[in-house]
């Protein structure tokens, strides 16, 4: 936004002033988001008593989802900040309301001039088109946005996906070699996920998957990554953690799921985990090794009855 108003107020030397407003639907006041001026040390570079005015007329203009023309010498709402206006020698300004990417904001954008009859001569229609083009790229911001969104987080669980968690745990372990620090990876996997699906209902399948997400995300510690791996597996990588420490965060998630069953129709629907633990550098030194290793504890867990955390050991490769 700052370098929407940069473009407008470098193409005239008579534009003083370009403060953008964004209001919500149902008469709440505009908050202003971004302001440039010509001169960063002017007069108004510390002026509440301005963007307070400023605020009214760009919910005036919201409001009427019309351009507004205003002159500050002859609107009763500046009589606070004359002495500042005479000063900068503003001679009028202009409001002009735009479309946000969200349809239930509205940005208005607030354009101050140092001339008199600017608005007439020149016209609003240039930045009529000009906020037009403002909203434009404001949406394709937006929409890049979601786009790196979906390509970092699962869309079921809000999760980091699969491949954004490969990214953190490539981080994680060239952090672990280069400060000599140990890290800790859980492979997790949600007991007869095929059967609730089954018996239950596709719907009800995704239900367990999330409540697993919002269970371990309580769990788990500040700094701790979690991510659906695919289907109804998931990761945890666990910076700084021994390996005693890790199977009792894994015993804790397991536990704290077993103690929370899906409600389905008035029914109790209860969920376990299978947890397999392998740690830097104790499991192995590179990620393939660590990875492989979680998941041979994983299997182990699952051979043993499942519900339970079974950390690797030499031979259950």
């Amino acid at each position: 936004m700052r370098a929407l108003c940069n473009v407008l107020i470098s193409a005239s030397s008579h534009v003083k002033l370009v403060q953008l407003f964004v209001s919500e639907e149902g008469g709440q006041q505009p908050e202003p988001v971004c302001v440039v001026k010509k001169n960063a040390d002017d007069v108004f570079q510390a002026s509440p008593d301005l963007e307070n005015v400023l605020v009214s007329i760009a919910q005036e203009a919201a409001d009427n989802n019309s351009p507004l023309v205003f002159r500050p010498h002859g609107d009763a709402r500046f009589a606070g900040v004359r002495s500042k206006i005479a000063e900068a020698q503003l001679q009028e300004g202009a409001a002009i309301p735009f479309t946000a990417p969200d349809a239930s904001e509205r940005i208005t954008m607030v354009v101050l001039v140092d001339i008199d009859d600017y608005f007439n001569e020149v016209g609003l229609e240039p930045f009529i088109a000009y906020a037009c083009l403002c909203s434009v790229l404001l949406e394709q911001t937006v929409r890049r946005q979601r786009l790196s969104e979906f390509a970092t987080f699962d869309h079921l669980t809000g999760l980091l996906n699969r491949r954004a968690l490969a990214e953190v745990l490539e981080r994680e372990h060239v952090r672990a070699e280069r400060y000599n620090r140990r890290y800790s990876l859980l492979f997790c996997d949600l007991d007869f996920f095929k059967r609730i699906n089954d018996t239950y209902g596709h719907v009800v399948g995704d239900r367990a998957l999330q409540g697993i997400a919002k269970i371990a995300g309580r769990v788990l510690r500040e700094g701790d990554w979690i991510g659906r791996w695919g289907g109804e597996e998931f990761v945890c990588i666990l910076p700084d953690a021994s390996e005693g420490e890790a199977e009792r965060i894994a015993q804790r998630l397991r536990n704290q799921v077993l103690e929370e069953p899906l409600s389905v129709e008035d029914q109790a629907v209860g969920l376990t985990l299978s947890i397999g633990v392998a740690c830097f550098p104790s499991d192995g030194y590179d990620i393939n090794s660590l990875l492989v290793h979680a998941d041979a504890g994983l299997s182990a867990a699952k051979q043993s009855g499942r519900n339970c955390v079974r950390r690797y050991a030499p031979g259950l490769d």
